[in-house]
């Protein structure tokens, strides 16, 4: 940094012996400025750094929009900074500054470069037109930033004396110097300009902030103190004097909420309020760092140390602090350097063997030194040149491949398609083949892997080992699979004391009459082992038993179908269907149940509201629930639920609960003791019950899903939907439900398009 100071001293020397303007360079463009006692130089953390010294842009790593306005709905400045990583910024403004009887417009651009982790360089152009006169000028600025930062490996060498002070744990990052000539006028313009001096340092972590500036004009120099610090984490306060001039005094906060932060000064000065509203147009700064660190940390798994190298330092360009980033950033310079050795010897056996006439010798090792270092250009140059001459060996092979792929040996293909790869990594013809072979394999083994995971969460675990088996031989590097491969084999060493522990309350059930409760237990043993033949014969026994309940049950539902006696005939139909859940017909007149029952939702809601007009409470929430049943988005029955919960007394909303917990009604019965709940927190009752809803709750919709993958897997999709949007209607944010039914209707639109 020694060949620096020169410059900086016959930059403080040009500008001061330059003269100034009053009204573009006494101007104030942002609330925090003005709340610091009028001066910017030396902060590296906001667009207005466009103005105030556009050098210190390229340490600003958040790109952010800044808005600023003096007068209500008038705005006076706004300015934009994108940083560049690793080392540049770009930002512009445009501001208008009212004074006296002059208004001035002004649009600037600039730019900035950080030459390394202290000391950063930039430049503005301005151009600005007078509205009262239409005279215009253009005019330009640079600027300099010097701060302190973390230590180095790269920088220790450094004979700079100062580097030691700047590089100390308490010191670094809390200290800045700025410098900046302003206004310089271009071709004839009259416009003068002004030097900024300021400097910046943070006593403590979270402040005090000390800022201290001074400007030299023509005709008056000023100096500006201000000092802010951290209140709590999002919230800042500072205050401010210039020409320690107690009617120069300004004070305000900053205040952050996410991506937004607002500044408010207020300014004896101008006697006016300051406001600037600064957002945040992407990540943070230590966000995007730990992204690149993510990537950094990525190639390292891959043994890409250029690529990661790139990464860290573009981690560090965000947060030069990391001092773990800064170890592998040395460390990598490091490896690198090995590598170079390494690509060095590579070349030499490859020109070598390109001496000898072994051009597909030469063009491997070409290829291995792209592989270390991709943007190798004498590598890829000689690979290129050297391309003609392996052409013959190459077509040999592909013929092989083709012919390979044509038998359906894929794996033999593939080996083969892969060195012709090797040779010539755009080869058309390889990687047709090879896109053709992985697409084949992808769409193979990712179909087999979520069967295999239908069958694992059906608990057939013997068809899912199977499948899971053709899915790793396909694709070994199938995360999802080989995961699920070691759940299934730990559930198969698991599973047989359970098989027949299942098979015996089968058994238990049977006798005791429960036919729907053995059929689940003999289902859920063949999930398990299809080829438990005992479960099996249990199994068609009890299907035959309640075929012959269901047959006549189903007669009786059609006579009171028939006859308009809807409810009755909906209970026996459900009854039908829990126990035969594939009887169609039942399911059939159910859906016809309900278009009847939805042509009579505005009758049953006249008939809920008369019995809320006559506190009959019950009556009303019952008829409420029916329409919600059948339309869940219904508003007026929603809102009169409501209405009802608000005029019901705690006693009454427990004997509903509690009555409709007996009938099995868990949802509805829920909902009551969640409405009690919300008016006596402390009522012991409602929770127990609202506690035994959810287990009720979470098994039967635990049922509901296996029902619907055992449909699934069989082919029955439209019966699967309907298994999961019961399992919606109790837990809508189910993800295996909404996937799987999701899944579900896809496999349903590819068969209509196949019809």
């Amino acid at each position: 940094m020694k060949k620096y100071i020169p410059l900086i001293i016959v930059f403080i020397l040009f500008a001061c012996s330059v003269h100034a303007q009053e009204q573009f360079t006494t101007y104030i463009p942002n609330a925090r400025a003005e709340g610091y006692g009028g001066s910017q130089v030396a902060f590296f953390d906001s667009p207005s750094l466009v103005f105030w010294n556009p050098g210190a842009l390229s340490f600003a790593t958040d790109d952010q929009i800044m808005i600023n306005a003096t007068d209500p709905f008038s705005l006076n400045y706004i300015s934009y900074s994108q940083f560049i990583a690793p080392k540049q910024s770009l930002g512009f403004s445009l501001n208008r500054n009212t004074q006296n009887n002059y208004s001035l417009d002004i649009a600037t651009i600039a730019y900035s470069y950080r030459i390394n982790q202290f000391f950063s360089a930039g430049a503005n152009l301005n151009y600005g037109q007078y509205n009262n006169d239409h005279d215009d000028f253009t005019s330009f600025g640079v600027g300099l930033l010097l701060k302190s930062s973390v230590n180095r490996s790269s920088f220790t060498q450094s004979d700079f004396s100062m580097l030691d002070l700047f590089t100390r744990p308490d010191f670094y990052d809390r200290f800045a110097f700025g410098l900046m000539i302003h206004n310089i006028p271009l071709g004839n313009s009259s416009s003068p300009h002004q030097l900024r001096i300021g400097a910046g340092y943070q006593i403590f972590k979270k402040g005090p902030h000390l800022n201290f500036g001074y400007h030299i004009h023509r005709n008056d120099n000023t100096s500006h103190f201000g000092a802010g610090f951290d209140l709590m984490q999002n919230i800042a306060l500072y205050s401010g004097v210039t020409d320690f001039d107690m009617n120069s005094f300004a004070f305000g906060g900053r205040f952050s909420f996410g991506m937004l932060s607002t500044e408010v000064t207020y300014s004896s000065r101008t006697e006016k309020l300051s406001i600037s509203l600064v957002i945040r147009t992407r990540d943070s700064h230590l966000k995007i760092a730990k992204r690149y660190a993510d990537d950094g940390a990525k190639s390292i798994k891959e043994a890409n140390f250029r690529d990661a190298y790139k990464a860290y330092r573009n981690s560090l360009a965000y947060n030069q602090n990391n001092k773990a980033i800064i170890y592998f950033t040395d460390v990598l310079s490091k490896k690198i350097e090995i590598e170079d050795i390494k690509i060095d010897s590579l070349i030499d056996r490859a020109e070598y063997f390109e001496n000898k006439g072994w051009f597909l010798n030469a063009t491997i090792n070409y290829k291995k030194v792209i592989a270390i270092d991709s943007s190798n250009n004498k590598a890829r140059h000689k690979i290129n040149k050297l391309r003609p001459k392996c052409d013959s060996e190459i077509n040999i092979r592909y013929k092989n491949g083709k012919k390979w792929y044509a038998e359906k040996n894929l794996e033999k293909a593939k080996t083969v398609f892969r060195e012709i790869l090797l040779i010539d990594e755009e080869h058309r013809g390889a990687l047709t083949f090879l896109a053709k072979i992985d697409s084949i394999n992808s769409i193979v083994s990712n179909e087999l892997y979520y069967r295999s995971l239908g069958y694992f969460n059906q608990k057939r675990l013997d068809r899912s080992h199977t499948l899971l088996k053709q899915v790793l031989a396909l694709n070994p590097n199938h995360e999802n699979a080989k995961t699920l491969f070691e759940k299934v084999k730990k559930e198969i060493a698991t599973s047989k004391p359970i098989i027949y522990r299942l098979f015996d309350e089968g058994l238990s059930l049977h006798k005791r009459g429960r036919y729907v409760s053995a059929i689940n237990k003999y289902e859920e043993i063949l999930k398990m082992n299809s080829d438990f033949e005992p479960a099996r014969k249990q199994l068609e026994l009890s299907r035959a038993i309640i075929r012959n309940i269901v047959d006549p049950k189903y007669s009786r539902a059609r006579r009171l179908f028939d006859k308009g006696q809807y409810t009755a005939a909906q209970n026996l139909f459900n009854d039908i269907v829990r126990m035969k859940p594939d009887h169609q017909q039942a399911q059939f007149y159910l859906r016809k149940i309900r278009e009847v029952e939805a042509n009579s939702l505005n009758d049953l809601y006249n008939t809920a509201l008369t019995h809320y007009r006559n506190d009959r409470w019950n009556s009303a929430l019952n008829v409420c629930e029916q329409i919600l049943s059948q339309n869940p988005n219904h508003a007026d029955a929603k809102q009169l639920k409501n209405e009802i919960y608000n005029n019901m007394r705690l006693k009454d909303l427990q004997e509903s609960g509690l009555a409709l917990f007996k009938q099995g009604e868990y949802l509805r019965a829920k909902r009551l003791f969640q409405q009690i709940l919300s008016k006596d927190p402390g009522d012991v009752i409602a929770r127990s019950y609202l506690q035994e809803c959810d287990i009720k709750l979470n098994k039967r919709s635990a049922d509901l899903f296996r029902s619907g993958m055992a449909y699934f897997t069989s082919g029955k999709y439209e019966m699967a939907i309907m298994e999961w949007n019961r399992v919606l209607e109790i837990d809508p944010d189910n993800e295996s439900a909404l996937e799987y039914k999701k899944r579900a209707q896809e496999m349903l639109n590819a068969l209509k398009e196949l019809d």
